[in-house]
């Protein structure tokens, strides 16, 4: 019975087809349209076929055989003059490759074939359409990433993946900087945030941090370094970046002394001492910045000394007070004419409130004050940068939804309880 249903397939395929080619030859011999019910005549047998020998691996072989051929030759009857045939074709061919290799489990010689075959596709379409820049690169780079992540999928090769992995990020974009932009030499920075990948997966523990915290300071310094000497030699400015990304590497070898008060006044002393001799060799006799460092700096060996009530409200309340005098002072003696203070007070307020209103979980007594002191924060700016424009409408309005909503829930869920 299976026999006939083929052989009744094929006769009617043929049948079907000559009848098809006879209309067309006397009907407009010009144009050889037969071929589109052709092929859609074709897939009778053919499935039949598939269906009697189990066969859904050739099913999907000849199945693509016959859409490709099918394809080319509209292509060559049609528009001779471009090939695009071939995007049928690249798509086509997907039916077989994952058909029969997916069903074996040979995953890892599908994503490579498959990676292979995108590629080839995509160098073939940038020669042929556009030779004179290589784009091409950029979905080769994309797709290379899948036979690698599946060849190095597993718990003891995610280090080597990283090697791999950063290796090749570092050569596209220096493939990409030498062809977009020659002159300019970009690709180290992505290359620098690439190399954080493997030596974090080798070094970032707690056995290796500190050897993991020098190298990266290092490696820092010598990015900057580099651009340094390659965009404004005739200034060397980093040297001066070294103290900040010493930091690092000191507090890690240093380990459990770098938390003691000693550290700390030592430390600040050190902030100090460096950025007032910043100021008298790189910008003398100008504002003087450095002022404006000198109080954070005070303030971190008095937080270690107080660390037991540092989390207090009271502590937080004397902090509080202190910055705001301090900065307050610098403002009215070095620029009385306009009052950026405000904008210290108004975060420091919201320290207080917050840490004062969330202890005791009173969320709508800190939204209703929160709201009080951003409606005023924002009324003082408006006053003091734009008088003639009141904008400030605009954040007052979307903040005193805050306490409504919290009120109105809170009473709804009352009465429903």
């Amino acid at each position: 019975m299976k026999n006939k249903s083929l052989i009744f397939a094929i006769a009617g395929t043929a049948l079907t087809i000559a009848f098809f080619f006879t209309v067309n030859r006397l009907t407009s011999g010009s144009h050889p349209w037969f071929i589109y019910p052709a092929f859609a005549a074709l897939w009778w047998p053919l499935g039949v076929w598939a269906a009697k020998n189990k066969g859904k691996h050739r099913l999907a072989i000849f199945g693509s055989l016959l859409i490709s051929v099918f394809f080319i030759l509209v292509n060559a009857l049609t528009s001779p003059g471009f090939p695009w045939a071939v995007f049928i074709v690249f798509t086509a061919a997907w039916w077989p490759l994952a058909q029969i290799l997916c069903s074996k489990k040979r995953y890892r010689l599908f994503a490579v074939l498959g990676s292979l075959w995108v590629s080839v596709f995509f160098v073939w379409l940038n020669l042929t359409t556009s030779p004179g820049f290589l784009w091409f690169i950029y979905p080769v780079f994309g797709v290379l990433w899948w036979p690698l992540a599946v060849f190095f999928a597993g718990k003891n090769r995610w280090k080597l993946f990283s090697v791999i992995g950063t290796l090749m990020i570092i050569a596209f974009f220096a493939l990409m900087n030498w062809q977009v932009s020659p002159h300019t030499l970009w690709f180290i920075y992505p290359a620098y945030a690439a190399v954080w990948w493997p030596l974090s997966m080798y070094l970032a523990n707690k056995k290796t941090i500190k050897l993991f915290s020098v190298l990266m300071s290092v490696l820092t310094v010598a990015l900057l370094a580099v651009v340094n000497l390659l965009y404004s030699p005739q200034v060397l400015w980093f040297p001066w970046t070294i103290f900040y990304f010493a930091w690092w590497p000191v507090c890690q070898c240093l380990g459990t002394k770098a938390k003691t008060l000693t550290f700390a006044v030592i430390g600040a002393v050190a902030i100090i001492a460096y950025h007032i001799v910043v100021y008298r060799v790189l910008t003398p006799g100008v504002h003087p910045w450095y002022l404006y460092i000198i109080l954070p700096a005070v303030w971190w060996p008095v937080t270690m000394a107080f660390k037991e009530k540092a989390a207090s409200l009271g502590f937080l309340g004397i902090s509080m007070v202190v910055f705001i005098l301090y900065y307050g002072a610098l403002n009215l003696i070095f620029s009385p004419i306009y009052f950026w203070s405000i904008y210290l007070l108004y975060p420091a307020a919201w320290a207080v409130i917050g840490t004062y209103f969330g202890r005791k979980h009173r969320f709508l007594a800190m939204a209703v004050w929160g709201t009080v002191i951003t409606i005023a924060f924002f009324a003082i700016v408006n006053y003091i940068t734009t008088p003639h424009h009141i904008w400030a409408v605009y954040p007052i309005f979307v903040i005193l939804f805050w306490p409504l909503s919290l009120y109105f829930f809170k009473r709804t869920n009352k009465k429903t309880v």
